[in-house]
């Protein structure tokens, strides 16, 4: 039962990371392909099964730091990959003395570049003027229950929430777009 949500968690990641990316213009594509970053997730979470290893899943700190590097094409993810093996077996030791605190500063600065400020702006002024109505819902019913009670259970929120608005809103008022748009 537990995989269910680490299998979903791991392909909103996954496409989150590569929509990050394409909108950096890190990839050189505006356009991503969630059929394929399913089948690119599956095939590699089969071959980790085989040979005993975790769930695999992007990570938006490496993409972030591979953006504010200026990186341009998909070897510098083979590179970044290379690095962190490199540093997990020689750096470990040093590394664990370090306190979690600084750790987490460390993601946390790398990340930055990864949120969208403008994207907030954008559902709080649809909000005020109630379009896109169901896109601010969503988001903060998935926050709020994300803080509070963890991953599994705002994505779970976010489904039961969306699906719930899909359904009981007219899409003139979801954020549908009219045909004059």
């Amino acid at each position: 039962v537990s995989a269910i949500p680490i299998a979903l968690v791991g392909f909103a990641e996954a496409t989150a990371i590569a929509k990050t990316s394409a909108k950096l213009d890190m990839s050189g594509t505006s356009h991503v392909e969630e059929n394929e970053e399913a089948l690119a997730l599956a095939a590699c979470n089969l071959f980790t099964s085989w040979v005993g290893g975790y769930p695999v899943t992007g990570s938006f700190s490496r993409t972030a730091i591979n953006a504010e590097s200026g990186a341009q094409s998909a070897m510098s993810a083979g590179i970044a990959a290379v690095t962190v093996v490199v540093v997990l077996l020689c750096f470990t030791g040093p590394l664990s003395l370090l306190p979690r605190a600084t750790v987490s500063a460390i993601v946390l600065i790398a990340i930055v570049r990864l949120i969208d400020v403008a994207e907030f702006r954008r559902l709080y002024d649809d909000f005020k003027r109630d379009h896109r109505r169901r896109d601010v819902w969503v988001f903060a019913a998935v926050f709020g229950v994300s803080l509070l009670h963890g991953v599994e259970s705002g994505l779970l929120t976010g489904v039961v929430v969306h699906n719930a608005l899909r359904f009981t809103t007219p899409l003139s008022e979801s954020g549908a777009k009219s045909e004059s748009e």
